[in-house]
């Protein structure tokens, strides 16, 4: 039985673990995910390695912002065979209309659709647990850091890169396992992080500043985030 999403070893062998799918075997045993809860990204298929390439993939070339979110979800399972800890995230700045959703619909495209990949920001730091730990080993897509609780935008930043939850202790008060997940994440957002802090009367420290990195929309061609249009 798998306890979470992502890779799952014994010996020699591995397996990862999607909520609506099994890749890989353990030796000759079969690996299950009890229940991957309410709120689990929507990895699925639907066309051809061909048709995302024609539709997709092509015009990401020579856009840089573009190239970067889609290389996120690729990125990011690669994480634990590559014995990377944590993880990190990145948000993409600038306003309306610049195209950062579109950076977003690019990214879910790798690994299902956007509507079953992008998630809300309206959400506590402690409610992020139960969502990074459905993505462990996967990539977060999080459209509008503005809409999360300006109070504790900092704590989440730190929840999500610091790959472990909370302490709690169960009925008896014995202490409860913890959360665990392994993520890269993309957001958007108006402004940048410190700027979103000191909004809400908070400072933003280094730490925060290193776990997530403001990536400026505009790619400086007067095109939002394209800098070729492919006619």
């Amino acid at each position: 039985l798998a306890e979470r999403t992502g890779w799952i070893y014994k010996g020699e062998h591995c397996a990862f673990v999607q909520p609506a799918e099994i890749i890989g075997t353990i030796g000759k045993e079969a690996v299950i995910l009890p229940d991957p809860g309410d709120g689990a990204p929507d990895y699925s298929t639907s066309g051809t390695l061909d048709d995302w390439q024609q539709q997709i993939g092509r015009f990401c070339a020579g856009n840089s912002r573009m190239v970067f979110a889609v290389a996120l979800p690729l990125a990011a399972p690669l994480l634990g065979p590559t014995g990377g800890e944590g993880g990190g995230g990145f948000n993409l700045t600038g306003g309306s209309s610049s195209g950062k959703t579109t950076a977003l619909h690019g990214a879910a495209s790798v690994a299902g659709s956007p509507p079953g990949q992008l998630k809300t920001c309206d959400n506590t730091a402690n409610a992020f647990e139960s969502t990074a730990g459905q993505h462990n080993d996967g990539c977060l897509l999080l459209d509008e850091l503005g809409q999360a609780h300006p109070e504790q935008i900092g704590q989440i930043v730190y929840k999500l890169s610091g790959g472990i939850g909370r302490g709690r202790a169960d009925q008896s008060g014995n202490a409860r396992e913890r959360r665990q997940w392994r993520i890269l994440f993309l957001t958007t957002g108006e402004t940048d992080l410190s700027t979103m802090m000191a909004g809400a009367g908070r400072r933003s420290f280094t730490g925060q500043e290193l776990r997530l990195a403001d990536i400026p929309a505009d790619a400086g061609a007067n095109m939002g985030i394209f800098e070729e249009l492919h006619g």
